[in-house]
């Protein structure tokens, strides 16, 4: 079943690149995943959940790349859930951090999408969030990754809550506002030269209308 979640993102790649391939093949090898899995999972005695797991976010990176919104976040909501039965979280390492990750970051794209809040707390990733300055001109890119997405999961939660009308939930929205601003100042602040970029133009200097400064 891992094997054909596999093809089957293999198959819908090539299809998205060159128009001589149809997405026959890929919907085969997508379905037939699909089946092993289900039967899998209902085989208590004999499955195995750290392959179902697996399978199961190989499956979403499929919905991803189909762009099937509509079913995405079902499938990655059961992924999330072999997730945390295999015991998989931010501590975890070799596939199970991968699978953990990736399933993660899928949610947190379709969040921001739709505006929606993610269904694994940001706060119970289990991830050690110290932002103590890194000495260092490069290495551990990884680790600062990781906190930029639970960075960015907390103001995707943030944004997708409802804006509040009495003065006293403003305030307390403000001050979350505030403690999630001071974490990205925090983080910018402590990541290794090599996640900075070269250079970069405030807003007011450059000739667009964005917001966000103009990366070198």
């Amino acid at each position: 079943m891992l094997l054909h979640a596999f093809l089957a993102c293999g198959a819908r790649h090539l299809t998205l690149i060159n128009q001589t391939y149809t997405e026959d093949k890929a919907l085969n090898y997508y379905d037939t995943a699909t089946r092993l899995l289900l039967n899998a999972l209902q085989d208590l005695e004999n499955r195995d959940m750290e392959i179902c797991a697996t399978t199961a976010v190989i499956l979403n990176v499929y919905e991803i790349m189909s762009e099937r919104a509509t079913k995405r976040m079902n499938h990655i909501a059961g992924a999330r859930a072999l997730i945390q039965n295999c015991h998989w979280d931010a501590r975890s390492t070799g596939v199970g951090g991968a699978c953990f990750w990736l399933n993660v970051s899928m949610e947190l794209l379709s969040c921001l999408h739709f505006n929606w809040t993610l269904g694994w707390d940001p706060d119970k990733w289990e991830l050690d969030m110290s932002l103590e300055r890194d000495p260092g001109l490069s290495g551990n890119e990884e680790k600062w990754a990781q906190k930029m997405v639970y960075i960015l999961a907390k103001i995707a939660n943030f944004r997708a809550t409802v804006q509040p009308l009495d003065y006293e939930m403003q305030r307390r929205r403000y001050e979350e506002w505030k403690s999630l601003h001071n974490l990205c100042i925090a983080w910018n602040d402590a990541v290794p030269r090599s996640m900075h970029p070269m250079a970069y133009l405030y807003p007011y200097q450059t000739t667009h209308k964005s917001a966000f400064p103009e990366v070198w």
